[in-house]
């Protein structure tokens, strides 16, 4: 199941009022820390990776660099 703040900030980024409600969701693995799944919305397919920030501070922007 996706994190209730993910699919807010996803609902949110495709400025979706009535709920984010994707076609399908596959969760996909490879990774130890980071959470990612690919997701069908509007006939597009998407990534997303999270984690816990708290956990993981400044992850992703020192993956970045």
């Amino acid at each position: 199941m996706i994190p209730k703040e993910i699919l807010l900030l996803l609902q949110n980024y495709f400025k979706q009022d009535e709920g984010f409600i994707p076609e399908k969701i596959q969760f996909v693995g490879g990774g130890s820390i980071n959470q990612s799944l690919q997701f069908t919305f509007h006939r597009q397919v998407y990534f997303v990776k999270y984690n816990q920030a708290a956990k993981y501070p400044a992850m992703f922007e020192k993956e970045a660099r």
